[in-house]
């Protein structure tokens, strides 16, 4: 074995490179300066990693698929994660549990993650840890994170924090509900929005009841009430029922006091204890929604607006506003952490070092790229000089230090892990034509 260094190059080239120890260009995998889908081909690919037996694995991001390659860059195998990641960014190998780490985008938005056997065998996934608020969010980066049993992720100018569970899903998480309703001012015909915005809210997992806000009964109590209400379907499938807000079960034999039984040629409902003067009772109508038909989620601004909008007279009861109710289901242990001392940056590379600090490359917003040293607060406790105007691509060498790709430059740059510039280990312009646009996305440095 032997040190080298893999790269790859996401735009224009959509090729993985190998430099060999004296950082000189020996090999390459992937049809140069061509963008294709079959074994031969990579279409921007961006993360790179390699396991315990120098197995290379890489993000092939716009085809959807991560592809296995040997030592020598001989293709392998390849695994479609169109339906459990999305466009795959960034990997990592788990020296622990001997497994890969991806991190992606599903349709193009929901924060993905899978854990991946050696064998390019989807273990676990959860394809909703978090709804980026603006599409130009990128997770360029997964690493171990700094407590036991988490990774970091980079996003955009933040960092989201997730703790592997024993659960198929990889990430925990819960089911939900809210509710709102609609003011005054709106007409009859308005649509109802509703802000859902970093709720981590996947629109095919929403499940929308719609009722009215109160309906008060003026009735004599009776031990057996009847109301009329036009329901329509299966009880508590289609419709539920709801007496001074607990949910009454569905029962012929009207046996139990929260009971309750529907006729549904006349839409009678009889109720086992009955009503007095003020009881409320409310009827929830499910409504199955369509995607571009009966709602819309934009995902920049985070609403939901809702075809059906707003009645004042919902299926024959006047005079009372609509309320809607949402279930869905999001991460319970995905966060998103604040770095102190990184402000207006966008976080373009990650790493766990093995001294245990969390590096980054910051992109700020006046163009000044750099790296950052995030210790087990992740509070910002150093900085490099500026590299250039934009850097992107970080991985720990063999020795400690951290290499960085200069992609402003076209050049591969090194750094001692207290942020001191050390030197310029390759620039990319004997193997390439200069002019050409490009970009390096992941780098590694391994014996192999």
């Amino acid at each position: 074995m032997a040190l080298k260094v893999l790269l790859s190059q996401k735009t224009n080239r959509h090729v993985i490179k190998k430099l060999n120890a004296s950082y000189v260009y020996e090999s390459s995998f992937g049809t140069w300066q061509t963008a294709k889908s079959d074994t031969t081909g990579l279409n921007f690919p961006i993360g790179i990693a390699k396991d315990a037996s120098n197995n290379i694995y890489v993000c092939d991001s716009n085809n959807k698929r991560i592809i296995k390659l040997n030592s020598s860059l001989t293709y392998v195998s390849q695994l479609d994660v169109s339906t459990t990641i999305g466009k795959p960014y960034s990997i990592t190998f788990d020296t622990v549990t001997n497994d890969l780490y991806v991190v992606g985008l599903f349709k193009d938005f929901y924060l993905s993650v899978a854990r991946i056997t050696s064998a390019l065998v989807v273990s676990k996934s959860f394809n909703n840890i978090y709804s980026p608020a603006t599409g130009v969010e990128k997770p360029y980066g997964i690493c171990k994170g700094i407590v036991a049993d988490t990774f970091i992720i980079s996003l955009g100018r933040k960092l989201v924090i997730f703790t592997e569970t024993a659960s198929s899903t990889l990430v925990g998480q819960t089911t939900t509900s809210e509710s709102f309703t609609a003011t005054h001012e709106e007409a009859i015909d308005s649509q109802s929005k509703y802000n859902l915005i970093n709720k981590s809210i996947v629109p095919s997992t929403f499940t929308v009841w719609r009722t009215c806000t109160e309906s008060p009964l003026e009735e004599s109590p009776t031990s057996f009430q009847t109301l009329h209400f036009p329901v329509i379907g299966t009880p508590d499938v289609d419709f539920k029922v709801y007496k001074n807000g607990v949910q009454l079960d569905y029962d012929v034999a009207l046996n139990d006091p929260n009971d309750y039984i529907i006729n549904q040629a006349t839409g009678d409902i009889t109720l086992q204890t009955g009503v007095v003067t003020g009881d409320e009772v409310k009827i929830w109508y499910k409504f199955e929604m369509i995607n571009n038909v009966d709602y819309a989620l934009d995902l920049f601004s985070g609403l939901l607006s809702l075809s059906i909008g707003v009645s004042e007279n919902i299926l024959g009861l006047i005079t009372y506003r609509d309320i809607f109710n949402i279930t869905y289901t999001y991460a319970t242990n995905a966060t998103v952490q604040t770095l102190t001392g990184i402000t207006d940056a966008v976080i373009t590379g990650i790493i766990k070092h093995s001294n245990n600090d969390i590096y980054v490359v910051q992109n700020t917003l006046l163009e000044s790229a750099k790296i950052s040293r995030i210790n087990s607060s992740y509070v910002n406790i150093g900085d490099s000089n500026k590299i250039s105007k934009y850097a992107i691509g970080i991985t720990e060498a063999l020795d400690g230090s951290l290499i960085v790709y200069d992609s402003s430059n076209q050049k591969i740059v090194r750094y001692s892990n207290v942020l001191n510039f050390v030197e310029t280990i390759y620039t990319d312009t004997s193997d390439l034509v200069a002019t050409d646009a490009y970009e390096v996305a992941g780098l590694l440095e391994a014996n192999i």
